[in-house]
């Protein structure tokens, strides 16, 4: 079953990332190809979150099967709207149209995939991190592949990136149609914990219980929404370095391939070593932010001096483990059953964030071209803007990252006091003895165990009889801060759909 949810995203992967290197051959505008990456990511800000309510009512398997389909149905639009001699300019309705459906399924898919490793695990599992990266790193093979190819296929025929973009999304369904039979045999021959999750369908969650997943959650969803410029980065990364270094598309699509190669090394290196030492987990995040923050700080300050592989490295390397490490995070601030509709959230936020940088990046991107014909001299300016947009976002996520560490360090203390005054009558030695065995043993502890102090001290907390009354006012307070985060969430979704409007009128 591991197997088959490992090929889930392959299709829509290699899809997502075949219009980056053959924008200058597609002959879009600046604002249409802001439009045609927007349209594919417009519905990924709902649908995410409307797939993590689904996943836990009706089961991976049935939301699977309708995401796969419309990532197939969508390609297969896609591919008959690019016409046979090229170019996109003439047909943008209809690539848009296909593109929305396919956006449609592409995240939802991603909560389905990532759902199902994570229920296939135990709580006590030492393998979590490398089974996610083994679903994760198929997916990004797909994405090195067409960022690749793409220009090369193209360069062939006008529609052959697209026909194998469409074949990969056939196989991905195909995959999809296996878990699912798979999924019907399971409850008779799976352990009892794997059956207690899939019978655990029909929890669903409201969206206002959102507002209840703690401050350390909101500040995740922070960080994913400032992930966005991962996703513009991965997309414009080969349109930049043809701006700043003046080379041609060929080369630009190959060197920005450095981006989605990345992962297919990283996932199993980073996987293994948060099994093996959990602690990890926030020194590596700390250092994706500088990362990327430093290739584009290179990017607009040294690329006369910097090659244009050196200077996309640290980028690479940064967003080569983010998407991973998003995913990894999500045991320790919510609980099992909240996973999916974390995980909705998340991606929601992220593509709201990726459509919002996108937009202004394309934008600054245009600026130059508005005033007319730019000399070859002056192309590094039109990237300046845009790099200097990537900057800042990656500057502010380095801020607000160590903000989230610092509420998760201080909301493990401050529930640990409160558990220990409490509690502390209810530990029998046995249990006292066992704790000092497990101090510091995190290798034993997988990230699903129930040990995590987080979502275990503050989701799971203490009983309503025995809660002290400054902990009662801490959940109120976490409480009126959640929903306050909920709606500038919802603000940010809605001004994304806004920017999507703006890049179909411009």
């Amino acid at each position: 079953m591991l197997a088959c949810a490992c090929l889930l995203s392959v299709g829509s992967h290699y899809s997502s990332y075949v219009l980056g290197p053959i924008k200058r051959s597609l002959g879009t505008s600046e604002s249409g190809f802001a439009a045609l990456i927007s349209s594919f990511e417009l519905l990924n800000t709902i649908s995410p979150l409307v797939s993590g309510f689904l996943v836990p009512k009706y089961g991976a398997a049935v939301c699977g099967l309708f995401a796969t389909g419309a990532v197939l149905l969508g390609q297969l639009i896609v591919c008959f709207a690019e016409g046979r001699d090229g170019g996109a300019a003439g047909n943008i309705p209809g690539m848009v149209f296909g593109l929305l459906i396919f956006g449609a399924g592409t995240s939802p898919l991603a909560v389905v995939q990532e759902t199902i490793i994570l229920q296939n695990n135990s709580a006590s599992s030492r393998f979590v991190a490398r089974s996610v990266a083994a679903g994760l790193v198929l997916g990004k093979t797909g994405s090195f592949a067409a960022g690749f190819t793409s220009e090369r296929l193209y360069s062939i025929s006008p529609r052959l990136p697209f026909l194998t973009a469409s074949s990969l999304a056939l196989f991905s369904f195909s995959a999809c149609v296996m878990y699912a039979v798979l999924e019907r045999s399971t409850p008779t021959h799976a352990p009892s914990s794997i059956k207690a999750d899939l019978h655990s369908h029909h929890r669903s969650l409201r969206l206002s219980a959102l507002a209840g997943f703690g401050i350390p959650f909101w500040y995740y969803i922070a960080v994913c929404a400032l992930a966005g410029t991962w996703y513009t980065t991965q997309h414009l990364s080969s349109h930049i370095l043809q701006a700043v270094y003046g080379i041609s598309e060929s080369q630009a699509s190959a060197t920005a391939s450095l981006i989605l190669a990345t992962p297919i090394f990283l996932y199993p290196l980073i996987g293994y070593a948060v099994d093996k030492r959990p602690h990890l987990l926030e020194r590596i995040w700390l250092a994706v932010p500088c990362l990327t923050a430093s290739s584009y700080l290179t990017l607009l300050l040294l690329a006369p001096v910097v090659p244009p592989s050196l200077a996309l490295l640290p980028a690479a390397l940064g967003i080569g483990c983010g998407p991973l490490l998003l995913v990894l995070v999500v045991p320790r601030i919510v609980k099992r059953h909240q996973a999916p509709t974390a995980l909705g959230a998340h991606k929601s936020l992220e593509m709201s964030g990726a459509i919002i940088f996108q937009t202004f990046a394309g934008a600054l991107l245009s600026l130059g071209h508005r005033r007319g014909d730019v000399p070859e001299d002056e192309q590094d300016e039109d990237a300046s803007g845009a790099l200097t947009l990537l900057a800042v976002g990656a500057l502010v996520q380095v801020a607000v990252v160590a903000k989230w560490w610092h509420s998760i360090r201080q909301r493990t203390a401050e529930t640990a006091a409160g558990e220990g005054a409490v509690t502390a009558a209810r530990l029998s030695l046995e249990g006292v003895v066992s704790d000092l065995e497990d101090i510091g043993d995190e290798a034993r502890r997988g990230l699903l165990s129930d040990a995590s102090p987080v979502s275990r001290a503050h989701f799971d907390g203490l009983d309503a009889d025995g809660e002290t009354e400054e902990m009662s006012w801490k959940k109120a307070r976490d409480l009126a801060w959640g929903r306050r985060a909920l709606f500038l969430a919802g603000g940010t979704v809605v001004f994304s759909w806004l920017c999507f409007v703006g890049n179909l009128l411009m």
